[in-house]
């Protein structure tokens, strides 16, 4: 087993932080989990999964190990007449994932294109995006528990799926190490492109009977317009969730400000645009030193080139603040923050 020491984590991170993890591994193969957890009962010390390392942000060194999910393999289990159930290791890159199902003509998780990230990832944070989320084809999640060696599936109903939420972001899970996740994808696939961007794209394009190749073309090319190249400007994509409340504390924003956008959801609710409300504060384009908000989308913080995770976290607290001030509305992270001393 091949630990590394003291190892730079900038560029396993798309904030592009510099901070030291004690310990390092990559795991190529699930099997190399019993190295592992024989590692980790001789030295029981905080670990961290990490994947492409595009949903967090260190607040200083991680006096643990970091353990590399760079597993690969993607195969068809099982079709009928309508339907194609696809197999991913956890560690495959998500928007790969994504190209290799809209090549084979398998629809679901074209609208999910270009979202970085693993394959692993994307039940962890039940992704979202342009009227889709993972859950919608997830069927079955597999996971080993990294001290204990016991080994789980758990079920699309089991997994607890919301709001960029499942049961795998709770404490009492944190063991477990997601190896596998099958995907329920449809062989006649039905376009979504209810979201106006979208629509926005093939219009220009002229295409009035869009195919899935042609919805993905579209997300990526819209996402590339307003997000930024981590390669080049380092982010975590959207850093807040979009708030949800009441349906009567919507009706109430409404009256005091009747610009903002609203989109009805259908439990009594009204999710509300994060990016809006901190636009409206101000903070589209902000920066103080290195740490700042994107100038195209304003749910994006960014590192200009050495901001520390600290100063992230504080202009998100500021942020917070500020939103709370103005609308009375609480804005949630979305990005996992990790500190080792917590």
């Amino acid at each position: 087993m091949n630990i590394l020491q003291n190892i730079d984590l900038r560029k396993y991170n798309t904030f592009g932080i510099s901070v030291v993890c004690d310990f390092f591994f990559q795991l190529e193969k699930t099997e190399q989990l019993s190295d592992v957890r024989a590692f980790l009962q001789k030295n029981p010390i905080s670990f961290l999964f990490l994947g492409s390392g595009s949903n967090l942000l260190f607040l200083g060194n991680f006096h643990g190990l970091v353990i590399w999910n760079t597993t690969k393999g993607k195969r068809e289990i099982s079709r009928d007449e309508d339907h194609v159930v696809v197999e991913a290791a956890s560690g495959e890159i998500w928007d790969d994932f994504v190209s290799y199902c809209v090549g084979n003509g398998w629809g679901g998780v074209e609208n999910l294109a270009n979202i970085p990230g693993t394959v692993g990832a994307s039940a962890v944070q039940n992704i979202g995006a342009y009227g889709v989320e993972a859950k919608d084809s997830i069927v079955e999640v597999f996971a080993e528990d990294i001290l204990t060696g016991e080994r789980f599936a758990f079920s699309n109903v089991e997994c607890q799926f919301g709001y960029r939420y499942s049961i795998f972001k709770e404490a009492e899970n944190r063991n477990l190490f997601i190896t596998k996740v099958c995907y329920k994808l449809r062989l006649q696939p039905e376009i979504c492109s209810v979201y106006d961007a979208i629509e926005e794209r093939l219009t220009q394009k002229k295409i009035m009977q869009p195919g899935i190749s042609d919805i993905r073309d579209a997300v990526v090319s819209f996402r590339n317009e307003k997000l930024p190249d981590v390669k080049i400007l380092g982010s975590a994509g959207s850093f807040f969730k979009n708030p949800v409340v009441e349906d009567v504390v919507a009706e109430a924003l409404k009256v005091r400000f009747p610009e903002m956008p609203f989109y009805s959801l259908d439990d009594g609710k009204t999710k509300l645009a994060a990016g809006w409300l901190i636009d409206q504060c101000g903070f589209k384009g902000y920066r103080e030193g290195d740490a700042g908000v994107h100038d195209k989308q304003a749910l994006v913080l960014v590192n200009f080139g050495n901001a520390t995770g600290k100063e992230l976290f504080s202009l998100s607290q500021l942020i917070q603040k500020t939103v709370f001030e103005r609308f009375d509305v609480v804005l949630e992270q979305e990005t996992v923050i990790v500190d080792s001393n917590a």
